[in-house]
Parts: structure tokens; sequence; C-alpha cells
């Protein structure tokens, strides 16, 4: 059995208001993305995390614990859809998981 995780992070954070997208945010001295990769990789044999595509774009910040970093869509639909397509075919269990949300256990 292979388990793969799907990171989404493509979202903006608009409701926050922050400056910087909540994914982004530092939780105890680390980013809430890296907490959920971490979640994400406990569970997991490999993870891909979806990231804006301007951040892909532009050179992505380094995702410690990930396989792949690709480009998120328009909606979650299209993010889950591309982090999807970096999922090696020989996985059999696929999870999403949210970045806005690192807690997971």
């Amino acid at each position: 059995m292979s388990v793969w995780a799907i990171v989404v992070a493509g979202g903006k954070g608009l409701r926050l208001g922050a400056d910087q997208p909540k994914q982004f945010l530092e939780i105890a001295g680390r980013r809430v993305l890296d907490w959920s990769v971490d979640a994400a990789r406990s569970v997991a044999d490999g993870v891909v995390v979806v990231l804006p595509p301007e951040l892909v774009d532009g050179g992505a910040p380094p995702v410690p614990g990930a396989e792949a970093v690709v480009a998120g869509g328009a909606e979650r639909a299209d993010s889950v859809r591309a982090g999807l397509a970096a999922v090696p075919e020989a996985a059999t269990i696929v999870v999403v998981h949210d970045a806005a949300r690192p807690a997971a256990s």
C-alpha cells in the first residue's frame, strides 16, 4: 500500500486580513504550512504541496518534507486536481489536507 498526501496551500487568506496568507504565518516559530506538511508526513509515504501559482512561478519558498511543490488553480478543486497530477500512479490511497489546519492528528 502506498499512501500520499496533498497539502492544499493555494488560498489567499483574505478573510484573515493579514499581510500574507494564513498558511505562511508562523505559530511557535514555524509556518502553518510546515506544521501541516509534518502532520501529512506522519501518515503518508509522500507529500505534494499545492501553492498559489504566482509563488511557484516566482520561485516557491522551500517546503521541507514535500516531494513536490506544484501550482494551484483558481478554485480549490483545480488545486486538488493539480496535486493529484503530481502523485505517482502507484499510490493506492491519497488524502487531501488544507494547509490552514495545522493541528490535524
